[in-house]
């Protein structure tokens, strides 16, 4: 087994990445995000609601997570992919900035939307692993 991890680890971390991106997209794309009141807050924090309506953007941030997915898992346009990748990681530690007051619990105490978002920095050089 080790062996065959070993061998395997590249496909094997690009079909996770792909796993994780394409269920997270469609989730939001079926309107059943629990991630949706974080983004939402987010949302409405920067204003965004001035340019376009939060479902609709909703909606096409999962088509985003799954454009992600399927580049990771195709890995072709490696560059390209990356950049999609690391903007969009980015912009998920915009609520724990914008609207940190819903991720602490204390000094050094994540609450569970916290932990969503620190949780991106394992998938954040996972992509950096396989991207780049």
């Amino acid at each position: 087994m080790i062996n065959f991890l070993k061998n395997n680890k590249n496909i094997l971390a690009r079909i996770a990445l792909f796993v994780v991106f394409v269920w997270f997209g469609l989730l939001k794309i079926l309107d059943l995000s629990p991630a949706e009141t974080v983004v939402k807050n987010l949302f409405y924090s920067v204003h965004l609601d001035s340019l376009i309506n939060f479902k609709t953007f909703f909606y096409y941030l999962g088509w985003f997570e799954i454009l992600i997915g399927f580049g990771i898992l195709i890995n072709k346009f490696r560059k390209f992919i990356f950049w999609l990748f690391f903007i969009h990681m980015m912009t998920t530690f915009g609520p724990a900035i914008f609207d940190a007051k819903h991720f602490w619990n204390g000094f050094g105490v994540l609450t569970l939307e916290g932990q969503y978002i620190v949780k991106n920095l394992v998938l954040i050089m996972l992509g950096v692993y396989i991207l780049l």
